[in-house]
């Protein structure tokens, strides 16, 4: 970039100000190599409080328009197995009409064995079979067209390959969908084993420790310790089950669902009995303490009216249950 004027600079690395100081001082610009884009002031004459926005305009447009080709495409993507299978028996029925009413108009298209096709009903069959088999691309050579049906044949072969190969696609994508969903089902399935499995883990952990704590005789402090590490699994799991019962579109089954709800409240039940034994002036552990409050706070969210879904009576029950030990949780 060239800067000219009567001080004589020639470039903006000579003048220590740079370019911001230079055009204060009331030095000309002159840009050089640019071809593609022109800077526009916004405002001709802004008042001396108020900065000169640019605006820039570039010369060339990006166009962003899709071919007509792939749009022709994704209409034949967009449509059901039933739309593209009439669409495709529409045009090969369609066609071979076209070409039955050409040889009535005694132009005699349609050639079978050297002959000209006649206009009878058994000659309208012909011309549907010469149909069928031009849209499928078998081309067997009994039935020729000559004249203008070889451009009606070629725009029908044509219009024929890409309807029935889109409905090739979408029986492909259905198998592929149906996988898909096998896969994530199983992944699922899956899932919920494992929150069962944790949930029974925990359970049984919690049991241990008042177990060691009634037999050896455990300080305050080691018993908290372990159920420190107990409750933040608990709060992982209670994550994930209020996560499956606010999204109602991916819920389990309701057996999966009941069995997860009972070893919840078995967990949470063998928490508050586990707490109430501990001594008054035993000190908890703050990580303990953020851990139950976050158990209590997922805990109240999981009751029969909160979820989106409606549940069988058995299941309310198990959600109010676990709604309810979230009081006693805090108080404990």
């Amino acid at each position: 970039m060239r800067l000219l004027n009567g001080l004589g600079y020639a470039n903006v690395r000579h003048y220590r100000g740079g370019l911001a100081g230079w055009q204060e001082a009331g030095g000309a610009i002159e840009a050089e190599g640019v071809e593609e884009t022109e800077i526009v002031p916004l405002l001709s004459g802004p008042p001396e409080s108020e900065p000169v926005v640019p605006v820039v305009r570039t010369s060339h447009r990006a166009t962003a328009r899709t071919p007509w080709a792939v749009r022709a495409l994704d209409a034949f993507g967009d449509r059901s197995v039933g739309q593209l299978l009439s669409l495709w028996l529409g045009v090969v029925l369609t066609c071979g009409l076209l070409y039955w009413l050409a040889d009535v108009s005694l132009l005699n298209d349609l050639r079978q064995g050297g002959a000209p096709v006649g206009h009878g009903w058994r000659d309208f069959l012909t011309a549907e079979y010469f149909s069928f088999v031009t849209a499928t691309s078998v081309g067997f050579g009994d039935v020729v067209p000559t004249g203008l049906s070889r451009v009606l044949a070629v725009v029908e072969a044509m219009a024929g390959l890409v309807i029935f190969g889109s409905l090739i696609s979408k029986f492909v994508s259905r198998r592929q969908d149906r996988i898909i969903a096998e896969i994530h089902q199983t992944t699922v399935e899956e899932g919920l084993a494992r929150v069962r499995t944790n949930l029974h883990l925990v359970f049984t952990e919690l049991q241990n420790i008042e177990t060691s704590c009634e037999q050896r005789g455990w300080p305050a402090e080691r018993m908290l310790i372990r159920v420190e590490s107990a409750a933040l699994v608990l709060v992982g799991e209670l994550r994930i089950v209020r996560g499956l019962l606010y999204r109602p579109r991916q819920l389990p089954q309701e057996t999966d669902l009941e069995g997860i709800l009972v070893g919840v409240t078995l967990a949470l039940q063998q928490l508050i009995d586990l707490l109430g034994n501990v001594p008054a002036g035993a000190a908890r552990p703050q990580r303990l303490e953020v851990n139950l409050t976050t158990m209590a706070a997922l805990a109240r969210d999981i009751c029969g009216e909160c979820v989106p879904r409606a549940y069988e009576p058995h299941m309310v029950e198990w959600m109010d249950r676990i709604q309810g030990l979230a009081g006693r949780l805090t108080a404990a």
